[in-house]
């Protein structure tokens, strides 16, 4: 079952990603690693996708305005947040009301 919704997850990621997906839609690739965060600039561009906006951070901080996203979707990252209280509260401000985290 879980793989079934991590493939769910990933395709509506993919969704989201590609040209022609809803008009507007807007991807911030939220990283604390430089070479992580050097590849989720190019890998986008490199099929073409030009709504993906990389953001390197010092750890704790999502580094985007409070209220400014509708959906946070992480995947294999979070036993790697040194400080997961921090980081899921500035998550959390960063969601929309009625915003969601996968």
């Amino acid at each position: 079952m879980a793989g079934r919704r991590r493939r769910r997850r990933d395709r509506a990621l993919h969704h989201a990603l590609r040209p022609g997906g809803k008009a507007g839609r807007r991807v911030y690739a939220v990283d604390i690693s430089r070479p992580s965060s050097s590849t989720s600039a190019s890998a986008p561009r490199r099929k073409g996708w030009t709504n993906v906006t990389p953001i390197l951070t010092k750890g704790t901080e999502t580094e985007l305005p409070e209220a400014s996203v509708d959906l946070v979707y992480t995947c294999d990252t979070y036993h790697h947040f040194e400080h997961p209280g921090e980081t899921l509260q500035s998550i959390r401000k960063a969601l929309r009301p009625g915003g969601r985290m996968w």
